[in-house]
């Protein structure tokens, strides 16, 4: 390409079109452009890692915790206070315990006016 062809003459400062705040205009919005996708991959790292944090915590936590309770420990209650060996339940083929859980009411059920809607 020689240097009489439009595309050069274009760049060069001497041409009468030229707009040099046009050019560095152009510019920053390039490296603007540039910044904000290195900002977007910065952000996506970041967050990648924390994610990976989370997991290495999580399995950290499932590690140290055992499942079983030891032999001659204390026995295990559920959340309302109840031993786990007092409830209901059934083992897996996995050895898995699957507890039933059921809803005592505090006070006995009163009598009183029940009225069902019915609509067709």
């Amino acid at each position: 390409m020689d240097d009489a062809s439009p595309l050069v003459l274009k760049t060069k400062v001497g041409y009468p079109g030229y707009r040099a705040e046009h050019t560095r205009g152009e510019r920053a919005r390039a490296k603007e452009r540039h910044t904000s996708k290195l900002g977007e991959r910065a952000r996506e790292r970041k967050r990648e890692s924390e994610s990976e944090e989370k997991l290495k915590l999580h399995c950290r936590r499932s590690c140290s915790e055992p499942s079983m309770p030891e032999p001659g420990a204390a026995p295990r209650r559920s959340p309302q206070g109840v031993p786990y060996t007092d409830l209901q339940h059934i083992v897996n083929a996995d050895g898995l315990h699957l507890f039933c859980r059921y809803w005592e009411p505090a006070s006995p059920p009163r009598l009183g006016l029940v009225a069902m809607l019915v609509s067709g």
